[in-house]
């Protein structure tokens, strides 16, 4: 009343008819009126102001209609009722009536039957645009399910909503059906000590159990789908039956015989012996064995100084002994090159963007310029005890990769924002072998690194030895021999010298001798050979598990071109 009362004290300002006030007052039937008093007020001053009133109301009126009047319509009434496994049909229709146009949206919330959906929704939450929603499909859960629905007046639920609509579904259980077999047991015919597999499928709802019977008698714990009897015997033959039961009943399968035949034994024979191989440390051995006869079975044996002994796990036709990386069985490898996060440890003078490729011979397999802080490769760094790069977006390198074969090489390079295109760089190579599954008859094992470069006053390489005993090491610095190799510019007189993490001096050596404990363990690691009065250097050294530098410095003469390497000797 107290809206009334300052309508009509303003009113005579206004100069408004009173078909002006009683639309005004009015909600859903403004529309009408105000069409009625629109002569009357065309020359009011305020005739602009009273149609956006008029507007105004005209919104108000369809809100009222929307949210007041209207109803969810469905062409098959709340509660619906659905049994699991049976498709609605038809299906179901929904939308709103009473309001003054059609709905442009609805958003469906509640739950959707498990196995039905609204116009191609499955969950709740969603919006569909259009006028009506259909519900259809066929249910997969038993159950009591409320839909609800809201109507808006626009598409993407946009202008005036109507209230919640519910909508209720009841999904009954599937109804009950005996079982009967799609598929029979047949008869078969096997050879005493094989195989025999007899299959069986019932349908019914609920899915049926099964009991196999020999001879009228349930065979003990044979209650699967199918029935495999292995070794049979003659008194494994006669009738074999099935039964599939559920709750709307039983049904027994077609009988099917099982006949035993008398076994044909044949004499073992090998038609082909494994072959004699020599094999430098590293590489893979596979030793094949072909022969002829019934029920065959391998083991292969290994002489030993205290006799003849079984090789574990080794029954098969083929003897596989791995420790070199294969296709079959790759190498996991943490590779990187650290520059800008050598200057984080104190390193002066770091290349800012080392670049770094991977080589498998003389065929590029990868690259990687910056490591771009991926996860997997931040993990992997971590597993393997690597120092963490300073930032995700550091231009460090990194990757990971598998190596397939025995001749592996990175080159580092000055990558592209790289201003002077030098610099201190830490090339890194980690085995990423988890501990837990390393073996080490199978498992590929890192046997040897090396590093190349035009050494200025120093060439180091770190390494590091794993486990909880001692190796035995070849480290050689190789200079006047890789002019053998077509290398350019080497060393002539290189020495290297070996230390421990505390920095330590283990060993030194100049000149390597030609002695016959070097030599033999050039040729049991695979190195290649060297001259007896060279001047490259050699160490064959034992080791403790740790942290271990070799370094490489002129003997005599100038510096060049030198190979650094490490050997783990078998």
């Amino acid at each position: 009343m107290k809206f009334i009362h300052r309508l009509y004290r303003h009113l005579p300002w206004f100069n408004l008819p009173v078909a002006t006030l009683a639309a005004l007052l009015q909600r859903t039937p403004v529309l009408r009126v105000a069409s009625a008093a629109e002569t009357a007020i065309v020359g009011s001053p305020v005739g602009q102001m009273l149609r956006s009133v008029f507007t105004a109301a005209a919104s108000l009126g369809a809100v009222h209609a929307l949210a007041g009047a209207t109803q969810l319509s469905a062409s098959t009434a709340s509660p619906l009722s659905a049994r699991v496994g049976t498709a609605l049909s038809p299906s179901v229709a929904l939308t709103v009536t009473g309001a003054q146009s059609a709905p442009g949206s609805f958003r469906v919330s509640g739950t959707i039957p498990p196995g039905l959906s609204i116009s191609g929704l499955t969950g709740s939450g969603g919006n569909i645009n259009g006028a009506t929603l259909v519900m259809s499909g066929t249910p997969t859960t038993a159950g009591t399910y409320t839909i609800v629905f809201r109507a808006w007046e626009f598409a993407n639920q946009a202008g005036d909503a109507s209230s919640n609509f519910n909508y209720v579904v009841n999904v009954a259980a599937a109804a009950n059906t005996a079982p009967a077999f799609s598929l029979q047991p047949v008869s078969q015919t096997v050879s005493a000590g094989g195989s025999v597999t007899f299959n069986s499928n019932a349908t019914g709802t609920p899915l049926p159990t099964y009991q196999w019977f020999k001879d009228g008698t349930a065979v003990s714990g044979a209650t699967a789908i199918s029935l495999t009897l292995s070794n049979v015997q003659p008194a494994q033959a006669g009738s074999y039956t099935v039964v599939a039961t559920n709750a709307a009943g039983t049904a027994t399968s077609n009988a099917a015989t099982l006949t035993v035949a008398a076994a044909v034994v044949a004499p073992v024979v090998v038609t082909q012996p494994p072959t004699a191989l020599r094999l430098v440390v590293g590489q893979s051995l596979a030793l094949n064995v072909s022969a002829t006869g019934t029920g065959l079975a391998y083991q292969w044996k290994r002489v030993t100084s205290g006799g003849v002994v079984n090789v574990a796990g080794a029954t098969g036709a083929t003897l596989y002994v791995v420790s070199g990386a294969t296709l079959a069985n790759p190498k996991p490898l943490v590779v990187r090159a650290a520059g800008p996060s050598l200057g984080a440890l104190g390193v002066p003078g770091v290349l800012s963007d080392p670049k770094m490729e991977l080589f498998a011979g003389s065929t590029k397999n990868t690259e990687n310029d910056n490591w771009g802080g991926s996860a997997i490769v931040s993990n992997a760094m971590a597993a393997v005890g690597a120092f963490s790069y300073v930032s995700a977006g550091s231009l460090d390198a990194a990757l990971l990769a598998n190596a397939t074969g025995s001749d592996n090489s990175v080159a580092i390079s000055a990558g592209a924002t790289a201003p002077a295109g030098t610099g201190a760089v830490i090339a890194e190579v980690y085995d990423a072998t988890p501990s837990a599954s390393f073996n080490a008859t199978t498992t590929p094992r890192l046997i040897n690194l090396s590093v190349r470069k035009d050494v200025g006053a120093v060439l180091t390489m770190g390494f590091v030895i794993g486990g909880a005993t001692g190796k035995t090491m070849l480290v050689r610095a190789i200079g006047p021999t890789l002019a053998a190799f077509g290398v350019g510019g080497t060393m002539a007189d290189p020495k290297v010298e070996l230390f421990d993490s505390t920095g330590k001096s283990l060993a030194l050596n100049d000149n390597w001798g030609g002695t016959a404990a070097l030599s033999g363990a050039f040729t049991d690691t695979g190195a290649f050979a060297l001259g007896t009065t060279s001047a490259d250097a050699a160490l064959l050294i034992t080791l403790a598990p740790g942290n271990y530098t070799a370094q490489v410095t002129v003997a005599t003469g100038t510096t060049g071109v030198a190979l650094v390497e490490v050997y783990e000797v078998p």
